[in-house]
């Protein structure tokens, strides 16, 4: 079974319309409208849960309080996926806290056999990237724009 992780960017003034959306209808609709950018990530988007439990004991969780955790909550519940919303100032503080972070191969495997039995050096490699595109994403999000993470 597979996610997929997404990163879309949108005007700070349109969040409201975003926070009103409460089908998976209206948010598809709501970012073929605002979304002024969209990211994929490659793999599958449930390793940004295993690169979560690395961040939180670093004080740097995708999904923690770094974010605009309400209105992530609110959005999630809403929509029965992950999401996690950053405004500019969020995004450039989780960001430092990312780029500090050097996820060594041997840990990011001793997390996969702990949480799932094994430690496959693709699914390593997919954790690594996963910090690397959470990097690339926050970086996106300007003055004045919100970014949103989904996993669904």
């Amino acid at each position: 079974m597979s996610a997929i992780a997404a990163f879309y960017v949108f005007e700070h003034d349109d969040l409201e319309d975003l926070l009103e959306v409460s089908n998976p209808r209206g948010f598809n609709s709501f970012l073929e409208s605002y979304a002024t950018a969209q990211s994929d990530f490659g793999y599958s988007g449930y390793v940004f849960n295993d690169l979560d439990m690395l961040l939180e004991p670093e004080d740097a969780s995708l999904f923690g309080s770094m974010g605009l955790r309400a209105e992530s909550e609110r959005l999630s519940a809403a929509l029965g996926t992950s999401m996690a919303l950053f405004d500019h100032d969020s995004a450039q503080s989780l960001l430092a806290r990312l780029k500090a972070i050097k996820l060594k191969s041997k840990e990011v495997a001793e997390l996969l056999e702990l949480e799932h039995g094994s430690a496959d050096p693709a699914h390593v490699e997919a954790v690594k990237a996963a910090l690397a595109q959470a990097r690339e994403w926050l970086g996106q999000v300007q003055p004045g724009s919100i970014g949103l993470l989904t996993i669904g």
